[in-house]
């Protein structure tokens, strides 16, 4: 393996987006465990504290030397260049620099995804059971249970409910604790009837794609495998400037919409086939820093309106899925309070006030409070549910809130939020599309 530089002078690579997540040891030692999403390396990593400190300078445009009279200058003392270095090397080995050795494991991972007949299920096993009695058993108690909405109708599907319903907002959060509140969304899907295509918008968390990623793989779980439409696919790639498939790779390890592939399947009765659109959406940072409507932005614009362009041409009817989280809080995500009680209570409201304007179907209202204080809860889902009111906005859409939940992890004093809503057409407009 090559060295990721040759010399003190040389430029180290920058450090590829990871999640630092804190750690302390049994003797009271504080480190970081490096959370890569594309898991890149079979093995984990994990840092010291001062070489976590040291791994925030890697921005690809400083040697050792320069990282060392930073950190002097920052008053951090004097740390000899071949620390700084031995600290690249680490990070190389774990293929978490921005430098060739990770670009041959992404294009290894590429090749093998997309030479596969299906997209397999990369957190069976983890995040749900691999079996599918199991995992049809593990869905059906997340509606039964404590917290959850009911026994979904018999037929699941009856077109009892709203034809007015455009779609769901659901959490993508981990299912052993947010699986109750991700089955608030899928009854109400239930109860609407049934559905020919869902198009999905997940969270593309370290996508470099923008404003949108797409796959054509059709999507397996323990419940079966979903087809992808590819066709849908290639008319809404036709109406873009940008290449819909470039980053492809985000879809391989993502979370978000893998698991509202699992709750759709559960949903649909034996004989009921659907097709799915799987899209990742990315982040709308820069809209948030510059305080201006995501839509300012020609590509996300352009992506916005061929969306909904295809979504309308569709003869069957068609339901929209934004798998997303809301805030995440507490030393883990950045911030330097914990998630104690009074910081908890201080999210929720503030997440409700949001969500209200989620609930009038304000596109703009909603990014405008997630910019207004420059996305300090780190909202993961702002892209997907402002791009889905977009995309459904000739629908005049209204949301209802259905369940709010929480998920404190005390070993990092940390916290993250989510919600189910369910997502109407106005009075005298009839849901779906086509």
């Amino acid at each position: 393996m090559s060295s990721p530089h040759a010399k003190p002078t040389a430029k180290i690579p920058s450090l590829r987006p990871v999640q630092p997540i804190p750690l302390r040891a049994d003797d009271g030692r504080a480190g970081f465990f490096l959370q890569d999403s594309m898991q890149l390396s079979r093995e984990p990593c994990v840092l010291t504290a001062p070489a976590m400190m040291i791994a925030q300078f890697f921005n690809g445009r400083r040697s050792a030397l320069d990282v060392q009279a930073e950190i002097a200058r920052l008053g951090g003392g004097i740390v000899p260049s071949a620390v700084i270095e031995q600290v690249a090397r680490v990070l190389d080995q774990y293929r978490l620099l921005d430098n060739e050795t990770a670009r041959g494991a992404e294009r290894e991972i590429l090749e093998a995804f997309r030479a596969a007949p299906v997209r397999k299920p990369a957190h069976a096993g983890s995040a749900y059971p691999v079996d599918g009695r199991d995992a049809r058993e593990l869905l059906d108690g997340f509606y039964s249970g404590d917290g959850g909405p009911g026994p979904l109708p018999e037929p699941p599907t009856n077109g009892a409910g709203s034809s007015r319903l455009l779609g769901v907002i659901a959490p993508h959060i981990d299912l052993r604790c947010g699986g109750p509140t991700i089955a608030w969304a899928y009854r109400a899907l239930a109860e609407a009837g049934p559905f020919d295509l869902a198009v999905i918008l997940g969270v593309g968390h370290y996508a470099r794609g923008w404003p949108a990623i797409a796959t054509k793989k059709d999507f397996e779980t323990p419940l079966g495998v979903s087809r992808t439409d590819t066709a849908f696919l290639d008319r809404l790639a036709g109406r873009l400037e940008r290449d819909l498939f470039e980053d492809e790779l985000a879809h391989v390890r993502e979370h978000s919409v893998e698991f509202q592939v699992l709750f759709l399947q559960h949903l649909a009765p034996p004989g009921r086939e659907f097709r799915i659109v799987p899209l990742l959406c990315s982040s709308f940072r820069r809209s948030v820093e510059k305080r201006t409507e995501p839509v300012e932005e020609e590509p996300i614009a352009e992506f916005v309106r061929a969306l909904s362009e295809t979504i309308r041409e569709e003869a069957g009817k068609v339901v929209v899925v934004a798998g997303v989280d809301l805030a995440h809080v507490g030393p883990k995500f950045g911030h330097d309070r914990n998630a104690d009680e009074e910081f908890v209570a201080e999210v929720e409201r503030k997440d409700r006030e949001m969500l209200a304007r989620v609930e009038a179907g304000d596109a703009k209202g909603f990014h405008d409070y997630v910019a207004a204080e420059g996305d300090e809860r780190n909202i993961c889902g702002h892209a997907a549910i402002y791009t889905m009111l977009k995309v459904l906005e000739p629908d005049r859409p209204r949301a209802k809130l259905l369940r709010y939940d929480r998920m404190v992890e005390e070993p990092t004093a940390s916290a993250v939020s989510f919600a189910s809503l369910s997502v109407e057409a106005a009075e005298g407009r009839e849901g779906g599309s086509g």
